[in-house]
């Protein structure tokens, strides 16, 4: 008999520690305070032969990932970095292009709902061509609005919308650099957002 008290009392102690794990993730993502990772995955791949023999194949993978503070008024602070993949097959179809930046956010949190906006402090593009054409000294902002809700204990999980606009003031080719043009580039993609809360 006691045997089975104390089994059970474990049990109920248990139980109670996940669901406080588990509300207290709830709590903040309704305004509580507490330090926010995320990870916002996108990637697609698309074949198309055109109407010939040859099939061509484009993939792009997409990463953000943001680290900040969100304040118990639902006010969030934090920073931002990015890469930004894409691939042809075959290769002579196009050049395949990589890119990375970082930047400061500010946003807001409530009840699940959140909008984000950064400002991209520095940013790269490399089309990773036979002369090493690469754009950088990149400026810009970045939009995230969307909504989370929590899976387990502090994971929580999410979708957005992001709006991304960059500037890119430098060309260097073939190890010379340039200023004579601005090259702009501006995408809305959609991402999943993958959250720890700790």
């Amino acid at each position: 008999m006691n045997h089975l008290i104390k089994t059970s009392l474990k049990l109920v102690i248990a139980i109670s520690a996940v669901v406080a794990i588990s509300s207290q993730g709830w709590a903040r993502s309704s305004g509580g305070d507490g330090v926010l990772l995320s990870l916002n995955p996108f990637y697609q791949t698309i074949s198309d032969d055109g109407g010939g023999a040859t099939t061509t194949s484009y993939t792009e993978t997409k990463m953000d990932v943001n680290l900040g503070y969100q304040m118990a008024t639902g006010l969030y602070l934090g920073a931002l970095y990015f890469t930004d993949t894409t691939t042809t097959s075959p290769v002579s179809s196009g050049a395949a292009t990589s890119g990375s930046g970082y930047g400061v956010s500010v946003g807001y949190l409530k009840n699940g709902w959140f909008g984000h906006l950064h400002y991209i402090l520095s940013a790269d593009k490399d089309d990773n061509t036979a002369d090493a054409d690469k754009w950088s000294k990149g400026t810009g902002i970045q939009a995230d609005v969307g909504y989370m809700m929590a899976v387990s204990g502090p994971f929580m999980l999410g979708v957005e919308l992001a709006y991304r606009s960059l500037s890119y003031t430098t060309n260097t080719v073939a190890a010379v650099d340039s200023t004579a043009f601005t090259r702009k580039a501006s995408e809305v993609t959609p991402k999943i957002r993958l959250t720890f809360i700790f």
